[in-house]
């Protein structure tokens, strides 16, 4: 039975609000998406959770074949969205971490910062959840550095394919 045979549709649920999920593709964008803001409940259309996860990765699951099912489309915008960092830190290459380090340091100088700290706090505000200053700041900070890594992903595949 495959995951759309047994699942139809499962409602996302996180703090980017709700989303309907009619296959496994669906639930991996969804969790990516939210990610950045926390972590996704994943639900039937009854309010049984099905999956949690604790931002990108998952958490817990009641049904391991649809977490099986899952894995396969979620692994790869994982991959995707950590991937050139965890592959640079591995490699040696810790310079690249620290001058992402000394770049969230800036960042957290400017205006831009200040303006997507309102914005997270005022998400947590409307859903009267409780999160502290240095909980909400370290969201900003891994919000900037994993966009950080996506344009640096960006620029060095563009490199690539202008070698090639």
């Amino acid at each position: 039975m495959n995951d759309k045979e047994k699942y139809p549709l499962l409602i996302g649920r996180s703090m980017i609000g709700n989303r309907r999920l009619h296959n496994t593709a669906e639930a991996a964008d969804f969790i990516c998406m939210s990610a950045e803001y926390g972590d996704t409940t994943i639900t039937d259309v009854n309010g049984i959770t099905v999956l949690t996860t604790y931002g990108m990765y998952i958490d817990k699951a009641v049904d391991t074949e649809y977490r099986d099912e899952l894995l396969k489309a979620l692994k790869p915008k994982q991959e995707e969205l950590v991937g050139a960092e965890n592959c640079l830190i591995n490699g040696g290459e810790k310079e690249y971490a620290q001058n992402l380090d000394r770049r969230a340091e800036e960042y957290l100088k400017t205006e831009a910062y200040k303006n997507d700290f309102a914005e997270i706090r005022g998400i947590y505000k409307r859903t009267q959840e409780n999160k502290s200053d240095e909980e909400i700041k370290q969201m900003v900070i891994g919000r900037f550095k994993t966009q950080c890594i996506k344009e640096d992903n960006t620029k060095r595949h563009q490199k690539i394919k202008a070698m090639g």
